[in-house]
């Protein structure tokens, strides 16, 4: 069964798979998933209009690749991969894979930090938490929570995204 906060986060995948608002580890286990379906040629560029359009069509798995490529593609380029890897999740989520999901989330984190972004930080750290928290993994929600708790003392953070955090936190 779903927690409020998943169903929160289902809800958002609906409203704003487009909108955007971890670990070595979970570059890593981006990477090794590269696999595209055949219909994608290797020497095509995919873009982030093509994974919504797969979204659009129900075609979820071919969009997770899709949102994979273009997030390894800019993430090679040393871009900043936000939009795709929060395509990436969201779709991860559609499709149930709730450990995937929260591994994107937690990478999604760590590039907004590389890349100065602690709203997106933020949001990424706090839906990692949840999703993290339905799959019973005490000690992954544990390690984020200091992250979550410094930033949300940041004087960077807006006062809405403050608010609806802590909307999402409270019991």
């Amino acid at each position: 069964m779903m927690s409020s906060g998943s169903k929160l986060f289902a809800a958002a995948l609906v409203a704003s798979l487009a909108a955007v608002p971890a670990t070595a580890q979970s570059a890593s286990a981006l990477a090794a998933s590269r696999a595209l379906p055949a219909y994608i040629a290797t020497d095509r560029a995919v873009s982030i209009a093509d994974a919504q359009r797969l979204v659009e069509q129900g075609r979820l798995r071919d969009a997770r690749n899709a949102f994979r490529r273009v997030a390894l593609e800019q993430m090679d380029a040393g871009e900043y991969a936000a939009e795709a890897l929060n395509g990436l999740a969201r779709t991860e989520f559609a499709l149930n894979d709730l450990r995937a999901t929260a591994s994107t989330l937690d990478l999604l984190a760590s590039e907004a930090a590389r890349f100065g972004d602690p709203e997106v930080r933020l949001r990424s750290l706090v839906e990692a938490a949840l999703t993290y928290q339905d799959l019973g993994d005490r000690q992954k929600v544990a390690d984020l929570v200091p992250a979550i708790q410094a930033l949300l003392k940041s004087p960077v953070i807006s006062e809405a995204t403050r608010r609806d955090v802590a909307s999402r936190l409270v019991p």
